[in-house]
Formats: C-alpha cells, sequence, structure tokens
C-alpha cells in the first residue's frame, strides 16, 4: 500500500529540514489569517465610520457639502442646504460652490475657497449670500476647511452654511430701535433747548418791554399828581393820553404773552363761528390812530374765532403803522367761493429781501431798515401765522408796490348756514 508523503528531506539534510519548512509554513498562515482579520476589522470600522458620518452629514440642520479643491464642483450636499437653497440634490451636485455665491459677493466667495485650500488657515469664515432657486439672496455664514491626500495636496472642501437671516433681521431691528431712540432723545433735547430758548426770550421782553410802559405810566401819574392843581387843561390831557398810550401798549403785551402761552401748551384752540367782517374791520380800526383806508366787500363772512380774528387784525394793523408809516389800508373781497381775502398793505420801505424767510419766526426782528430804531418784541407776526393757521387759514407777505409791504390773509367762508341774517353785519352766529 503506498503512503502520501507531504514533505520529503532533501538529500543529505535529514528530517530536521522537513519540519523547519513546515513551521514556516505555519507561521505563514497564522500571520495570514491575522491579517484578514485585522482588515476585515478595518473595513467594519471604516463602514461604521461612514455611517456615522453619513448619519451626521445627512441629519445635520446646518447646510453642509463636499466640494472638488480645484474647481469647487459640489460633490456632496446635505438635505438642509437643499432645503436653504430650494433645490434638489442632483441639480446642486452639477453645479460649482461659486455658481451659487450671489454675484455681488463672487469676490468673497472666491477667496473663502482659495484663502482655505491654501492652508494657511484651518478653517475660514465669510458672511455672503447664495442664491436660491428663486433667485433670491440667502444671506449666510460659509465655512470652508481642507481636506488634504496623504501626499498633502488639496483634496476636498467641507463647507458648512448657516442661515444668519434672522440674525440679521435682530441686527437691523436693533440698529432701528437704537436710531428711534437716538432721534427721540434728540428731539427731547430740542425741545428742551426750545424751552430754555422760550424762557430766555420771555424774561428778555419782560425785562424791556414791560419795563417802559411801567416806567411811562409810572411818571407820568407822579407828575399828574404833584402838579395837578398847576397845569393847564391841555397839558393834563396831552399827559394823560400819554399814560392811556403806555396802558394800551402795556394791555396789547399782556395779550402777546397770554397768547404766546396759548402757543406753547399746545396752540390755541379756537371757537370758529361765522364772523362778518365789516363788523369785524370797524371794530379793529377804532381802535388804531386814524388814516386808515377801509374796503371791505359787502356781505363777506368769515368760519373763525372772533377773538383770534380781532388779534390778527390788531396786529397787522398796528405792524403796518409802527413800520410802514401813516397810510394804511385794509382790503377785503371773496377770492373764491370757500375763501375770503383780507389784505393789510403800507407804503412804507418794506421788509428787507435778507429777511422776507424769517419774517414770521418767533422774536425775529430784521437787523437793518427801520426796525432795529423802534422797540418791538418780535412776536406779532408769529402770533398772527400760529392764529391763521389755527383757524385752517394762510397768512403770507408780499412787497406792496412801488414801496412798502402788503400782508394778505386767507380764511374759510363762512357757511350760509350759519349766517342768520346778512344785514346784520355785526352778527355772530357760533358753531353748535
Amino acid at each position: 500500500m503506498s503512503r502520501f508523503v507531504l514533505v520529503t528531506a532533501l538529500s543529505g539534510t535529514g528530517g530536521w529540514i522537513s519540519l523547519a519548512s513546515l513551521a514556516w509554513l505555519a507561521l505563514a498562515g497564522l500571520f495570514g489569517g491575522w491579517l484578514w482579520v485585522r482588515a476585515a476589522r478595518c473595513r467594519a470600522e471604516l463602514r461604521g465610520s461612514e455611517e456615522r458620518f453619513r448619519g451626521l452629514f445627512d441629519g445635520s440642520p446646518v447646510g453642509m457639502a463636499l466640494c472638488a479643491a480645484d474647481d469647487g464642483r459640489l460633490i456632496r450636499v446635505n438635505p438642509a442646504l437643499c432645503d436653504l437653497l430650494g433645490q434638489p440634490e442632483g441639480d446642486l451636485k452639477q453645479r460649482r460652490l461659486a455658481d451659487i455665491v450671489h454675484p455681488g459677493d463672487a469676490g468673497s466667495g472666491a477667496a473663502v475657497t482659495a484663502e482655505a485650500a491654501s492652508g494657511l488657515r484651518g478653517v475660514v469664515t465669510r458672511e455672503l449670500r447664495l442664491v436660491d432657486a428663486e433667485g433670491a439672496a440667502k444671506p449666510v455664514a460659509l465655512t470652508a476647511a481642507v481636506i488634504r491626500a496623504p501626499d498633502g495636496r488639496p483634496l476636498r472642501l467641507a463647507v458648512q452654511v448657516v442661515d444668519v437671516s434672522e440674525r440679521l433681521r435682530w441686527e437691523a431691528d436693533r440698529q432701528r430701535i437704537q436710531a428711534d431712540l437716538a432721534a427721540e432723545l434728540e428731539r427731547a433735547g430740542e425741545k428742551i433747548r426750545a424751552e430754555r430758548q422760550r424762557t430766555t426770550d420771555l424774561v428778555g421782553m419782560l425785562s424791556h418791554d414791560v419795563r417802559q410802559p411801567l416806567g411811562v405810566i409810572t411818571g407820568f401819574c407822579e407828575l399828574l399828581l404833584d402838579g395837578w392843581e398847576s397845569l393847564a387843561d391841555a397839558k393834563k390831557r396831552r399827559e394823560v393820553a400819554r399814560v392811556s398810550r403806555a396802558g394800551t401798549a402795556m394791555m396789547h403785551l399782556v395779550e402777546e404773552v397770554l397768547t404766546l402761552t396759548e402757543i406753547d401748551e399746545g396752540g390755541p384752540l379756537p371757537r370758529p363761528s361765522a364772523v362778518w367782517m365789516a363788523g369785524a374791520v370797524e371794530e379793529a380800526v377804532a381802535a388804531q390812530a386814524d388814516g386808515i383806508r377801509v374796503d371791505v366787500e359787502p356781505g363777506v363772512a368769515v368760519l373763525a374765532d372772533a377773538r383770534h380774528l380781532q388779534q390778527i387784525l390788531a396786529n397787522l394793523l398796528g405792524n403796518a403803522h409802527k413800520y410802514g408809516g401813516p397810510q394804511v389800508r385794509v382790503q377785503v373781497g371773496r377770492l373764491d367761493q370757500t375763501q375770503v381775502e383780507i389784505c393789510v398793505a403800507d407804503t412804507g420801505e418794506g421788509v428787507p429781501e435778507e429777511f422776507v424767510p424769517h419774517l414770521f419766526e418767533r422774536c425775529s426782528r430784521a437787523e437793518r431798515g427801520v426796525a432795529p430804531t423802534l422797540t418791538g418784541t418780535g412776536l406779532g407776526l408769529y402770533i398772527v401765522r400760529e392764529l391763521v393757521e389755527a383757524n385752517g387759514g394762510t397768512v403770507r407777505y408780499e412787497p406792496n408796490r412801488p414801496s412798502g409791504s402788503r400782508f394778505v390773509v386767507e380764511l374759510p367762508t363762512a357757511p350760509a348756514s350759519l349766517i342768520a341774517d346778512p344785514s346784520d353785519k355785526n352778527h355772530i352766529t357760533a358753531l353748535p
């Protein structure tokens, strides 16, 4: 019976050589098996790592992408990035990173990829805009990191995209609130400064314009008391007239201060009524000096506060006499079916051209011409404007040809339903 021989000894070596060969073969087999087991274990670990990466990549709420380092081609994108841009994965994987960057931020996008691929910094982040499927800009924070091959070559770019729209909205809201607060503080500061200026103006006015008429009244009253028995009647009448004029000026000043206080507290509150202009002008002219020409269209009535209207006329007539000389003319007529025009004109030197824009400002007085030579508060025309506008009208200045000034007031015409008897020129019917 023949036998199967696994190993035979070489001539002259004996059995020891056969046993050594067998041992080496056994060791080689064991080493190969160990290598196979180790490779299988590495493959399993690699599969587990890939699965974990895939789970993190696909399940991340933050947009993520893998790009080719050389041309920025999108190799892989996660669902969050697809949702952000409103595009399916298949469409995005056909594009490059530069294709989804807003044209206005193309330079920033290129700088991110170039800087990341250069390896000068481990991670590069920029805020820029991407473009979604509808062409709308999406503000994002884009972070890129380079993945290198074993030989050090840039192989991939790992890109992370975070939507910063909400943060930018919060920042815009914060800046808007800060700007509104700053503006409100500025308005409050301006109001405080204006209040201080008004107080300063009022104190300055009272210290000068109140003291003067009071001094006249006191001085002439003392003179009259001391020499009443020895003074001639003409002298007495002259001095009493001076006291009366000073008292009238004082009353006018008090009226201006009270009106100014009313304006500062929120504006004059008119009580509109139907006022016949013939009676109103007659009453206003009677309180002024002689020499005023009056031309009032018959049957004209305005809708205004009667007290305010008297103060408007008194200020304009007094202003015309004071700065324009004795020749003053008042004209009243219908401008149209809804407006009445009141014009007070004088033949003085007129208003200096550079002062016209400031004519109706508070406490303003011209620095040349006749104005600096006369006393005044600078409140008359300011009060006229406030009262006219409070009653729904307008006031303006016009040069009077060939010389002088014209102040034109327009007020609403009184409705026919408020006029009870057109023949009664002084009749006033108040609104209900």
